[in-house]
């Protein structure tokens, strides 16, 4: 099962390409299934389609679309911990 949350359309919307809600939603939905796996670290991924890079957080059979991030995208696990 996917999940796609109210602010990966919008990021979609920002970032990508402007669309309405449900365009963006069917592309988003294209991308996560039809992408190629960047990167994985714990229960987040990182998968690219074309110039969109979803960042998906899996919990047992439920995947859901967290954000929506360009090509650039230097990675979200690169920060350093606090502390």
């Amino acid at each position: 099962m996917l999940q796609i949350t109210r602010h990966a359309i919008k990021r979609y919307q920002e970032r990508i390409m402007p669309c309405s809600d449900f365009e963006a939603e069917l592309r988003i939905l294209e991308a996560a299934t039809h992408g190629v796996l960047l990167s994985q670290k714990g229960k987040y991924r990182a998968v690219q389609h074309g110039k969109a890079v979803l960042i998906i957080y899996n919990d047992a059979n439920i995947s859901v679309v967290k954000t929506v991030e360009t090509i650039i995208f230097s990675g979200f696990w690169k920060k350093k911990k606090r502390g």
